[in-house]
């Protein structure tokens, strides 16, 4: 067996049933163990069966839910993603009031998502970008990706003119 490849974002790409019966195929040849992580309400299938959802409702895998929002510290916003999570339409409402909403025209995003994301990272803060498709990903990582390269050979030519 090869070397554990650590965890891969499987359920994002595994759905129907040929591409879980395929996995499970490979993982029981190599004695592989596959550790499923994922939302069934939030990863819908591409393919027919949503095999993820079958696995967590009709077999007799154990499965773990996690309960408590860590990631969003702000009261507010995190009671409005906890709200996001059991009635869609009112989360959103609540995260719209506290200001978390942006409508902005399509062409408008790519330059506001880097935007705040530059204004967080001046702040010292960390960022989380999510985007509506994969092409709007490769174009803002390919941004954001320039922005870090700029940001760190500017360091590095700060560092050896200014610290001698």
């Amino acid at each position: 067996m090869r070397e554990p490849v650590g965890p891969q974002p499987a359920c994002g790409r595994v759905h129907s049933g040929r591409q879980m019966g395929e996995l499970l195929q490979i993982a029981e040849q190599n004695s592989a163990r596959i550790v499923f992580s994922g939302d069934t309400q939030q990863i819908q299938s591409v393919e027919a069966c949503d095999a993820l959802r079958v696995l967590e409702k009709e077999s007799r895998l154990k499965s773990v839910s996690l309960r408590e929002v860590k990631r969003q510290t702000a009261a507010d916003y995190r009671d409005a993603i906890q709200e996001l999570r059991r009635n869609p339409g009112r989360g959103f409402e609540r995260l719209d009031e506290i200001g978390a909403v942006r409508e902005l025209p399509f062409m408008q995003r790519p330059q506001a998502i880097v935007q705040a994301y530059l204004d967080s990272a001046v702040k010292g803060q960390s960022a989380l970008v999510v985007c509506a498709t994969h092409d709007e990903i490769g174009r803002l990582n390919c941004i954001i990706g320039v922005f870090k390269i700029s940001v760190q050979n500017l360091q590095r030519i700060v560092k050896s003119k200014c610290y001698k």
